[in-house]
């Protein structure tokens, strides 16, 4: 067996294949050593330790990051959806693994949490609430809390900081669409393909991924209800991918209105002639009500950036989702 070490900022850490696992190559690293001749000599003995003894290190040995990734591989990976996953990801890579993922877990105290979540707040001039920040927050409450479940530490570290947060003094405005706005748009965008997801957000509310998720199955002309259930997500790596709502409340139905009715309807024979033109070359996998006109998917990020080109062509500056808030608006 054999492995290697590098160089990750001012440390060193070693590397080495142990086997597969699902068809995957995994990896035993471990960083924070201060020279090379420290890395190469812990990777001799813990490919030794593997080798004799069957297993990958003692639960007192994961620093953060190792740890962080067996919470990843054996908790996190059976309830956190795709964009929670990506964005824990993202902090580990980019702010905890070089700053404090080194560390022996058991080391992590609350005076070097402190300093570290003070420094990122300083460096996003934020305070403890802004996204990034909340994000690793929520990441290494969850690792830490698990890590005391397992009795590797004896305290949640997380629980002892002292994290203020700045009054906010302005409220974020609500951006809406005004009539001679839609009036345009709808004008403009009326014999695209984008015509009748368009016209779904402003007449139900619901978000962009909501809208392109939609199946024939979740129209019901019978009692004139919409219901939604699912939606298509952009993936990195996999494009667009048909996943299930964010939440159970995120569950619900919505009366539809008598114009949007019967452009579904109109909508729905236009479909039908175009999958009678592609015969068996027609997109099966799903009957989506909004897609291209082989009934593929639509990539909800080349739609997002449509609405905004348009949006500017037309002189305004606005996104997909302010139709959500201008739907808000006309219900009042």
């Amino acid at each position: 067996m054999k492995g290697s070490v590098r160089k990750r900022g001012d440390k060193w850490s070693y590397y080495f294949t142990i086997g597969k696992v699902d068809g995957k190559y995994k990896k035993k690293e471990k960083g924070g050593f201060s020279t090379k001749k420290e890395a190469e000599a812990a990777l001799r003995e813990a490919i030794r330790k593997f080798e004799t003894e069957g297993h990958i290190t003692q639960s007192n040995d994961y620093t953060l990051t190792e740890f962080i990734n067996y919470w990843f591989d054996n908790v996190g990976s059976a309830y956190l959806k795709y964009e929670s996953m990506t964005q824990y990801k993202g902090v580990l890579k980019n702010h905890i693994n070089n700053e404090i993922g080194y560390l022996p877990l058991n080391k992590v105290t609350p005076i070097i949490l402190q300093e570290f979540f003070t420094k990122k707040q300083k460096e996003f001039n934020c305070n403890a609430n802004t996204n990034t920040v909340k994000v690793i927050k929520n990441l290494l409450n969850n690792v830490f809390k698990f890590a005391k479940k397992q009795n590797i530490i004896t305290l949640n570290p997380m629980l002892h900081l002292e994290l203020k947060s700045k009054k906010e003094t302005t409220k974020k405005e609500l951006r809406v669409i005004s009539p001679e706005a839609l009036k345009a748009m709808e004008a403009a965008i009326k014999d695209t393909r984008y015509y009748i997801p368009f016209l779904i957000a402003l007449h139900t509310g619901v978000r962009r991924g909501e809208v392109l998720g939609l199946t024939w199955d979740n129209i019901d002309f019978e009692n004139n209800r919409m219901h939604i259930e699912k939606a298509l997500q952009q993936q990195k790596g996999k494009g667009a991918v048909v996943v299930g709502t964010k939440t159970k409340s995120s569950l619900r139905d919505f009366k539809m209105t008598n114009v949007l009715i019967e452009e579904l309807k109109k909508h729905k024979e236009i479909q039908n002639q175009q999958k009678e033109y592609y015969g068996d070359h027609y997109y099966k996998e799903y009957d989506f009500v909004c897609c291209n006109e082989d009934g593929s998917p639509i990539s909800p990020l080349r739609f997002s950036n449509f609405f905004i080109s348009l949006s500017k062509r037309l002189g305004y500056q606005h996104s997909f989702h302010d139709l959500r808030h201008t739907h808000a608006t006309l219900l009042h």
